[in-house]
């Protein structure tokens, strides 16, 4: 364990899934009754495979964060489906989902109407970004919108543009596609260790709560690199074109 110029965390041990840090999908996680918990209470097959695991780990990190209750407000961008924002609801909290197509969102909305929805792009300019006392939401999830921004220099705009919409003690979770060659420092969409410690130092720098688990696992699972046309399971590190990725997840929190 070691710590970096100023405050953030940076650890290299088997990531625990009860207690996540911002960390990397693996094998030995879905071994914990707590990703069975989640897997259930979102319906989903308790398979060994990476988008299970995004979900469950942006579940259990914002449940372990208190953010999970009633009267909690939460910001979802770019959800893919319904399902977390329904996990969310379930828990009494208030949302807003923002997604880029305004097609999808008018579907959506005759599903649950008590659901704010804005049918608009994740954007710079939202009216909670910058103002004196911060935003007022109490959490944020993000799923790979990060590099659907096409570039990292965007994709760190938009982290740092959510985290501004968090009230104080806020959270944000983010998942996405990370590169798993420790080597690589492309500036294309896929992020990879040296752009996430990048960012992550920098937040920490700034006062954010962070901390990162750079372990990518150490079991049979974790070594097999699944191929198209991918499987059910293990697909927890997966090739896409030449490079080798996993799931990673980011967690962020706001000082009160």
């Amino acid at each position: 364990m070691r710590r970096g110029r100023e405050a953030i965390l940076i650890v290299d041990r088997a990531p625990s899934f009860v207690r996540p840090l911002s960390q990397a999908c693996s094998a030995a996680q879905f071994s914990e009754p707590a990703m069975k918990f989640w897997c259930d209470r979102l319906h989903i097959d308790h398979r060994l495979h990476r988008e299970v695991w995004e979900r469950c780990y942006a579940a259990q990190a914002l449940a372990s964060h208190g953010r999970l209750a009633p009267g909690r407000k939460g910001l979802c961008l770019e959800t893919p489906d319904l399902q977390m924002p329904r996990l969310f609801r379930s828990y009494g909290c208030s949302l807003v989902v923002a997604h880029s197509d305004a097609a999808r969102v008018q579907e959506w909305m005759t599903f649950d109407p008590k659901t704010e929805w804005a049918d608009r792009a994740f954007e710079l300019r939202h009216p909670l970004a910058g103002s004196a006392n911060g935003g007022d939401f109490d959490f944020i999830w993000s799923s790979k919108s990060m590099a659907q921004q096409g570039s990292i220099a965007a994709g760190r705009q938009m982290v740092e543009a959510a985290l501004s919409w968090l009230a104080p003690g806020g959270v944000a979770v983010f998942t996405l596609d990370y590169v798993c060659d420790d080597n690589y420092t492309t500036e294309l969409p896929f992020w990879g260790r040296h752009h996430l410690l990048n960012l992550l130092d920098d937040l920490a720098r700034r006062g954010f709560g962070v901390a990162v688990n750079l372990h990518q696992g150490a079991d049979a699972a974790d070594r097999d690199v699944d191929q198209p046309p991918y499987r059910s399971e293990p697909h927890i590190k997966v090739m896409i074109g030449d490079r080798i990725y996993t799931s990673f997840g980011i967690i962020v929190s706001k000082e009160e």
